[in-house]
């Protein structure tokens, strides 16, 4: 009889410590998923917080423009037009401008060009004339009237695209008008509401 209370107290020993581990199991499982809950309830209201912080920037995508501008140092409208192109290239970050001093001692590729220029287009090779994507414009008067009428053209070129002749002409690299760039949406906003 001793031995058979012996195997019963034993069974109720490891019944006991079954029950005590399973309950511990459970307790320990509760406890290790509501950390795990809390730690990521937690984290998720720091990237929200994070977020709140951060602004988003839009951002429009444009081509780069290639201006080109022949000039004379004694004319006094290229002078005022290259005035009005260099406030233009610290305004617009995408504007690239070829300048081109039109001289007897202009280099012999500039003098070519510019004279199968002005016969193509049969500007008699006056001066200034100012050459974005296919447009092409004789003389400058002012900001207001060909000065804007430069930056509608600049900005139809930023958001479609436009190559004109001359980068094959002159055997300037034309993919840099090929590649889009991000501008930010306010800053192209910016200077084209001007």
């Amino acid at each position: 009889l001793s031995d058979l209370f012996d195997i019963i107290e034993s069974l109720i020993c490891k019944y006991a410590k079954m029950k005590v581990r399973k309950n511990f199991l459970i307790s320990f499982t509760v406890v290790l998923l509501f950390f795990i809950g809390a730690t990521s309830l937690l984290f998720t209201w720091k990237q929200k917080e994070q977020l709140r912080g951060e602004k988003i920037i839009k951002t429009t995508e444009v081509y780069p423009v290639r201006m080109y501008f022949f000039y004379s140092n004694t004319c006094p409208h290229c002078r005022d037009e290259n005035k009005f192109l260099s406030k233009l290239e610290k305004e617009i970050p995408f504007l690239v401008i070829e300048r081109f001093e039109i001289s007897n001692s202009s280099d012999e590729i500039t003098r070519y060009v510019f004279s199968k220029l002005t016969k193509k287009h049969s500007t008699e090779g006056a001066i200034p004339l100012t050459i974005i994507g296919e447009n092409v414009t004789l003389g400058f008067n002012d900001d207001e009237n060909l000065g804007a009428d430069f930056k509608n053209q600049i900005k139809e070129c930023a958001l479609n695209g436009c190559d004109s002749w001359l980068d094959n002409e002159y055997d300037i690299d034309n993919t840099l008008t090929q590649r889009k760039i991000d501008i930010s949406s306010k800053q192209f906003e910016f200077i084209f509401k001007k």
